[in-house]
């Protein structure tokens, strides 16, 4: 999971926010599916049909949690007052810090890495 913690207001479409593409990381997991790890680094990501861009509003202190598969990006900041600044923190299973996770499970499902949702259904 990514864990980023927002330092200023981007309450305004385009100044600096956090953008993702909703559900596309289901699309993302399914090309990952299809390929090794070694072949994913080893290729630049094919095109993907994504969901529309949604830029997600915060204030200073609001954290957002995104999965790994996520698509992201920054939005253009054209607010010629406000500085968009964020930190962001990268949370593992403490299986993966203990060096007996394995990385091929990251691409076989991407709930691996959290425990009971493999077994949620989703739609």
């Amino acid at each position: 999971i990514q864990a980023i913690v927002c330092l200023t207001d981007q309450t305004q479409t385009f100044s600096g926010n956090w953008t993702v593409f909703p559900g596309s990381h289901l699309a993302v997991a399914e090309h990952f599916k299809t390929k090794s790890p070694e072949d994913v680094l080893r290729s630049s990501l094919p095109s993907l049909n994504l969901t529309e861009p949604f830029q997600i509003p915060v204030h200073a202190g609001d954290v957002i949690l995104m999965h790994y598969c996520m698509p992201r990006c920054l939005s253009p900041n054209s607010s010629s007052t406000n500085i968009a600044a964020s930190v962001g923190f990268w949370l593992y299973h403490s299986d993966r810090r203990e060096g007996s996770y394995r990385k091929e499970s990251l691409t076989t499902s991407i709930w691996n890495e959290f425990s009971g949702l493999n077994e949620v259904k989703r739609p």
